[in-house]
């Protein structure tokens, strides 16, 4: 993620938390904004440093707050930094506005309630509701209640879904289903402890289906490359069936940890943590197996923190041999001590613009 991408979701991530104190606060009063005194943070949640960076720039820069006062008292967890602030109307709703429109722009709609033409939003969507449908798969029949913390839904997302997104998506589900309604819960998180957490619930079973079909109906009509997949999904031809029957290899993670396995009853194969670039390159291109995925979207997926500081993976000259590089490093990773038996391989296109991943 660039730079600039970044401070975007955590200005929208400041605004928001601002304006849900300002509504709960009496009018006429002043508002009341702690920063925490967790360290946890990531691509779309900043830490407590740059919490109080932002505040400041809300103020000197954007005037859409205005600081009466700051008070820092010692926590066991450390220093949480409290701001008294008035809100600066109209400027604080018009600069809210315009950034939630840039981060949920993926997930407009038009008047009839129909998702507008975008690969991107209705693969993230239905990615949300194949992790749903999942666990609803291996619970009991009468079980409508489901609990999910939020990294499963960014695991599920393949790097396409970002923290603040789980929520627009979750957002837009309920309100176009008709057949599920969430709660969300704030959970104390570390570094590798998602928050918050959503607690699912299929208030109508019939409609929610009937939803997640329509989504996936319309995905693979976007996506001309996924027809294929659609047929074999539908049991529509002898190959499918016989996907169906022996099964395609994916990823999975259990306690941090990244497995691969080659069909649901072959053997779980240990590949690296799941934070790792070498899991999360195999993870994203498995998923499906056999399709051309830009350089683009699988850096994306594969990008640690560190890499924000690497001016070559950002520069226009160096940019694409920089990433291809991290991805050939990735994929030699992932040959050592045969921990794919040599059933995997990757191919890049002519122009190497592209790379998929398929079984030899």
């Amino acid at each position: 993620m660039k730079p600039e991408e970044k401070i975007k979701l955590h200005i929208w991530w400041m605004l928001k938390r601002i304006k849900e104190k300002y509504l709960a606060t009496p009018s006429g009063m002043a508002v009341q904004f702690d920063t925490g005194n967790s360290e946890y943070s990531n691509s779309a949640i900043p830490t407590i440093e740059e919490r109080n960076i932002l505040m400041w720039k809300l103020d000197k820069d954007f005037k859409v707050v205005k600081i009466l006062e700051v008070k820092e008292a010692s926590q066991y967890t450390g220093f949480m930094t409290t701001f008294t602030i008035k809100i600066l109307q109209p400027k604080f709703d018009e600069i809210f506005y315009k950034y939630e429109g840039e981060v949920t722009k993926n997930f407009s709609y038009n008047n009839e309630n129909e998702v507008k033409i975008s690969r991107d939003s209705l693969l993230k969507i239905k990615r949300v509701l194949d992790c749903i449908q999942k666990k609803r798969e291996i619970s009991p029949s009468t079980q409508t209640v489901f609990e999910f913390e939020g990294m499963e839904f960014l695991e599920a997302g393949q790097g396409l879904i970002s923290e603040l997104e789980v929520e627009s998506i979750m957002n837009k589900i309920c309100q176009d289903s008709k057949g599920i309604s969430y709660e969300l819960a704030e959970i104390e998180g570390d570094i590798d402890t998602p928050s918050p957490r959503f607690m699912v619930t299929i208030i109508d079973s019939v409609a929610y289906k009937n939803y997640h079909k329509k989504i996936s109906e319309k995905f693979y009509s976007l996506e001309p490359s996924f027809q294929k997949i659609k047929q074999e999904e539908k049991g529509d031809s002898n190959e499918s069936t016989q996907l169906k029957k022996d099964g395609n290899p994916f990823c999975e993670v259990i306690n941090g940890t990244g497995y691969l396995r080659f069909n649901k009853h072959g053997e779980k194969i240990k590949i690296g943590g799941r934070k790792t670039r070498h899991f999360k390159l195999l993870q994203f291109l498995l998923d499906p197996i056999g399709v051309y995925k830009t350089i683009e979207s699988v850096f994306e997926k594969i990008q640690l923190p560190k890499d924000t500081n690497d001016q070559r993976l950002w520069d226009a000259n160096t940019g694409k041999t920089a990433k291809i590089t991290i991805i050939q490093n990735s994929i030699k990773e992932l040959q050592k001590d045969r921990k794919l038996k040599g059933k995997i391989i990757f191919t890049f296109n002519a122009k190497k613009t592209q790379i998929k991943a398929e079984l030899r």
